[in-house]
């Protein structure tokens, strides 16, 4: 059986040549589908890791969401607090506003969070991290201020 295939391949060299070209073309196109495929995942993927964007899911009546259905979520709460034993630290800046009451001079602005290196200030770059370690899930009265704050403070 051997014998005959070789002989019919031999003998019809046109037409087995014509047949293989075709196979070979069919495999090449196979490949590249799959090797565009897996590209895609990958570039998804890396996307997915450095991409700025976030989505915010909150309830209607204000209450939060279960921990166990957002795997690696990012926690943040945006706040302000008015200071009481402490006074404000005031810098030069281009828009003042002069009409602000006498009650608002001495609030600052926070925002909490349970992991600084996902934060979008800092994966951005408007923030840089030039001491220390970016905050997460695990550790406890953390805190991050920036380094003219820490100056003027010692």
């Amino acid at each position: 059986m051997i014998h005959n295939a070789y002989a019919y391949i031999t003998r019809k060299k046109v037409g087995t040549s014509i047949l293989f070209l075709i196979l070979i073309v069919m495999l090449l196109s196979f490949y590249g589908c799959l090797s565009i495929l897996s590209s895609n995942l990958q570039m998804e993927k890396s996307l997915n890791e450095v991409s700025l964007s976030s989505i915010v899911v909150q309830k209607k009546d204000g209450s939060e969401f279960e921990n166990q259905y957002f795997n690696n979520s990012v926690f943040e709460y945006d706040f302000v607090s008015k200071l009481e034993d402490a006074k404000a630290v005031s810098i030069k800046q281009g828009v003042t506003l002069d009409s602000l009451p006498e009650e608002y001079k001495n609030v600052v602005s926070e925002v909490g969070t349970n992991n600084t290196s996902k934060n979008v200030i800092f994966r951005s770059g408007v923030f840089t991290l030039i001491s220390g370690k970016n905050i997460n899930s695990k550790d406890r009265n953390s805190i991050l201020i920036h380094s003219d704050l820490a100056k003027r403070i010692i």
